[in-house]
C-alpha cells in the first residue's frame, strides 16, 4: 500500500514534499500545493537546481525555476510510471519505470536500457550509484542488477539476497550497498 508514501527532497533551500496526492512545498506559513493530484513517485534534484519529479502514470516532470517541462514516451521514455530517478556523480539524470527498464538522459532525449541489454527484470524501482560509479537497479521480482561498463550483473535469491524485489538502494561511504 503506498496511500502512505511521502517522498520529501531539499533542494536550493527548498524543502519538496510528494505523495499520492500531490507537490507540495515547504514555506514559513505551511505547505503549499505545486500541482495537485500528481501521483510522485521521486524526487531528486540536479547540478542546476532543477527538481525532477517521477510520477505514477503522468510521466517525469522537470521544475526549473520558472519553468516546467514534462517528458513522455515521446522523449524516448519506456512509459509513464517512473518509479525512482537519480543524478549520478557526472549530473547526468537516470530514471527507473515501472516495467520499463532504466532511462539515461541525454540532454535532449531519453535512452532506454531494458531486457533486450541485459536487464532481466526491467521493473525498476530503485537506483543508486556506488563509489565506483557503478548504477544499481532494484527491481520488482528480479532482486537487484549492477550496470557496469555497458553489462548487466544480477544478484538475487540466488546469490543470497533476501528478497526479489528490491525498492530501495543506499550506497554506504564505505563502499558497501545496502538494500531494502
Amino acid at each position: 500500500d503506498h496511500s502512505a508514501c511521502v517522498f520529501v527532497s531539499a533542494i536550493c533551500g527548498v524543502v519538496w514534499i510528494g505523495k499520492e496526492d500531490g507537490l507540495f512545498r515547504s514555506t514559513p506559513t505551511g505547505l503549499e500545493t505545486v500541482v495537485s493530484g500528481l501521483n510522485v513517485r521521486s524526487l531528486t534534484s540536479d547540478r542546476d537546481g532543477n527538481l525532477w519529479v517521477g510520477t505514477n502514470g503522468d510521466g517525469l516532470y522537470r521544475f526549473k525555476p520558472r519553468l516546467v517541462r514534462m517528458f513522455t514516451a515521446d522523449d524516448g521514455l519506456p512509459n509513464s510510471p517512473m518509479m525512482t530517478a537519480i543524478v549520478a556523480h557526472d549530473g547526468t539524470l537516470w530514471t527507473g519505470a515501472n516495467c520499463g527498464g532504466i532511462s539515461h538522459f541525454d540532454g535532449t532525449r531519453f535512452q532506454t536500457l531494458g531486457v533486450k541489454d541485459g536487464l532481466l527484470n526491467d521493473c525498476a524501482y530503485a537506483l543508486a550509484e556506488d563509489a565506483n560509479h557503478d548504477i544499481w537497479v532494484g527491481t520488482y521480482g528480479g532482486g537487484a542488477f549492477r550496470y557496469h561498463e555497458g553489462h548487466f550483473t544480477q544478484y538475487s535469491t540466488a546469490q543470497g539476497m533476501g528478497h526479489e524485489r528490491v525498492t530501495g538502494i543506499l550506497a554506504s561511504k564505505d563502499g558497501s550497498m545496502w538494500f531494502g
